[in-house]
């Protein structure tokens, strides 16, 4: 179905399209209706989308912020790795208690100078470790065996299906993701659902996770990453987080109409989810473009809610940065 999805946008030359970008996208205000580009029936891979619920069920109980690498798909940053070395002291775990694959980091110019150095991959580089270090502390917390945490049938694992089963209001199908540990298909409907549950709950924890991530939005993703440049470009008034292979959610928070709502709750902006998956894998100059075509759309079928259009103006400031300078920018409908 991938290669059946609309296109979001396109690079071309006046109207001579060049470049054509597929996918699905979709936006739900909250208390009323979902406006999408395809069925939202349809199913994805929530991959790194996951870690959030992952975190919650792994029931930490700490604000510190070295915590935020536990659900985060960072980048090996300096930042990230001073982190994952507190982390790692706190979980009692490093290097080789890890089943992630060895990786060299997501940051192209720290892997590129480790290369250049003869540096070679480790397990702390990948971008899922920050959780798996996060997952090996909660079982030291909980009394639950450490060998084995990755396996469907631990007792951490279960917490996990157990709270993504019941906040998703449908029945999953599990897989093992490419780090190793477990994770499932959802419907569009089930993200949009789920994402905003999280922006509206009262749970203790998802309030902890809420406050540490948009107290640490750099450590969730990174410097030069759409994410983080999302909730640094709007403190307390939205949530990001990117996903392997071309996801990304976005989830404004209730009452976030500018200032600082952050997860009080104030004002009356409601809450919105945009969900967005290009077809072609993950690039992030792509999933900002992909949202700017979301918004787009769902302009023409009533006015946006003041944070959607403030986003909208910040999208339109980094088209220089993500339309090549010999191209245009071309969004539906296509004529």
């Amino acid at each position: 179905m991938l290669h059946r999805l609309p296109t979001l946008f396109m690079f071309g030359r006046n109207a001579v399209p060049e470049v054509a970008v597929q996918g699905m996208v979709a936006l739900r205000e909250a208390g009323g209706g979902t406006f999408s580009n395809a069925a939202t029936s349809m199913q994805f891979v929530t991959r790194s989308l996951l870690k959030p619920w992952q975190y919650i069920a792994s029931d930490i109980g700490s604000r510190e912020s070295f915590w935020a690498v536990g659900f985060a798909s960072h980048s090996a940053q300096p930042a990230h790795l001073d982190a994952l070395k507190a982390l790692s002291e706190k979980a009692g775990a490093g290097e080789a208690d890890l089943i992630c694959p060895r990786s060299w980091p997501l940051d192209p110019l720290t892997s590129t100078a480790m290369r250049m150095r003869g540096d070679t991959q480790t397990r702390m580089f990948h971008p899922c470790s920050g959780k798996h270090l996060m997952m090996l502390a909660a079982c030291r917390q909980h009394d639950y065996p450490l060998s084995n945490y990755f396996s469907p049938d631990h007792p951490l694992q279960k917490r996990v299906y157990n709270l993504v089963g019941r906040e998703a209001s449908e029945r999953l199908e599990w897989f093992t993701d490419s780090c190793g540990l477990p994770v499932a298909a959802m419907s569009v409907d089930g993200y949009l659902g789920l994402w905003e549950k999280l922006a509206r709950s009262s749970d203790p924890r998802v309030i902890d996770l809420k406050e540490l991530w948009l107290a640490n939005p750099r450590l969730v993703g990174g410097v030069k990453r759409l994410d983080s440049d999302l909730m640094e470009a709007f403190p307390n008034r939205l949530l990001a987080k990117e996903g392997a292979d071309g996801l990304l959610v976005l989830q404004t928070l209730p009452g976030s109409s500018g200032g600082s709502a952050g997860v009080s709750g104030k004002g009356n902006e409601p809450s919105v989810t945009c969900f967005v998956k290009v077809s072609a894998g993950y690039n992030p100059a792509h999933l900002g473009l992909a949202l700017t075509s979301l918004l787009h759309q769902k302009a023409r079928t009533g006015p946006l809610t003041q944070t959607l259009s403030d986003l909208t103006d910040y999208l339109q400031s980094r088209q220089e940065e993500w339309v090549p300078r010999d191209q245009n920018l071309m969004l539906p409908p296509f004529t």
